[in-house]
């Protein structure tokens, strides 16, 4: 009986000792008081969105429309193929390769003539436009700024 008393009592000292988590080092009973919170003060004057004003001429439409011309009549008039890719990557041999779900536009090409109407994002970004002829050659590749806007092939 008296060693259960003894466990026990030593038990009780050492879970007192813990303390109960927290950050410790504080008094125990005691909590931070949070300042009373201040009323903001009234602006006297409230701005609201159609009181704003844009210099003339801002444009906040993030679309930019371009053209690709492509004429390659005076080296082929062969049945081909133009695409435009969004997104690739350049191979450690220097090829580029499309990422072909990133595709944007293509079209035929008439008599080695095409002009395609492309709506891209104002960020500068580049492109890959492709010619592929059905002859099973390997495509001809051109990369695009689109900071330049209108792109033409010959």
């Amino acid at each position: 009986m008296n060693i259960q008393l003894l466990v026990s009592t030593a038990m009780m000292f050492t879970l007192v000792g813990c303390g109960g988590g927290g950050g410790g080092g504080g008094d125990i009973g005691t909590s931070p008081v949070a300042p009373a919170p201040v009323a903001p003060t009234p602006s006297a004057e409230v701005i609201q969105t159609r009181d704003l004003i844009a210099p003339e001429g801002t444009d906040y439409d993030p679309i930019a429309m371009s053209t690709l011309t492509v004429d390659i009549s005076a080296t082929t008039t062969e049945r081909a193929y133009l695409t435009v890719y969004e997104a690739y990557t350049e191979a450690e041999n220097g090829d580029l390769v499309p990422h072909y779900n990133s595709k944007i536009a293509s079209t035929a090409l008439n008599e080695g003539k095409a002009e395609i109407a492309l709506a891209l994002c104002e960020v500068e970004m580049r492109y890959l436009a492709e010619i592929w002829f059905y002859d099973g050659s390997l495509p001809q590749q051109v990369v695009l700024n689109s900071a330049d806007g209108q792109w033409v092939i010959n």
